[in-house]
């Protein structure tokens, strides 16, 4: 199987939250929740992973939440290499209505800007990984104060290796 490196720009720490017949307005009991790491990055390589895939997936993280993250992370199975900032990381919850069959995401902290050095180690640790795999999955939205390049830039730094890219994303 390939080993494919994931790239994201926006994670996010997921609690997904399962009850019959949620209603606006009105109590609710939950039957279940999730607590986890999230993100069209993680989401992509948690699935690669569960698998049988060796994957990694290479995204910022910061602020106050940052070891919860890590920790997540490995107990879902899924090898993350940070590039560390100071921005908090999202919040978002799912609300799933087994009943109605209704999905709802709350995206609950929309995150600071990302400084410049952030991006600058991020194409840096890319550079240097990226030749170990075969295939390089670029998705999701980015962080205010990514350039607009960024995933452009790592486009063309892994097809000038001859390494496989699926860019599933509108900043190009």
């Amino acid at each position: 199987m390939y080993k494919v490196l994931f790239v994201g720009l926006s994670p996010g720490l997921q609690k997904t939250i399962i009850c019959n017949n949620f209603t606006v307005n009105e109590v609710f009991r939950s039957t279940k929740s999730i607590f986890d790491v999230s993100g069209k990055c993680i989401n992509a390589a948690r699935v690669y992973a569960q698998r049988g895939g060796t994957s990694l997936c290479l995204t910022q993280i910061g602020g106050r939440d940052s070891n919860i993250f890590m920790q997540l992370a490995q107990e879902s199975g899924i090898t993350v290499y940070p590039i560390y900032t100071n921005v908090d990381i999202r919040y978002c919850y799912t609300i799933i209505d087994k009943i109605n069959h209704t999905t709802t995401e709350l995206v609950v902290n929309e995150p600071g800007k990302v400084n410049q050095k952030v991006e600058s180690d991020f194409i840096k640790k890319f550079i240097e990984i990226v030749p170990e795999y075969h295939a390089v999955v670029i998705n999701g939205s980015k962080l205010p104060g990514f350039s607009q390049a960024i995933i452009r830039n790592m486009f063309k730094i892994a097809k000038n290796l001859t390494i496989q890219v699926l860019n599933n994303n509108k900043y190009q």
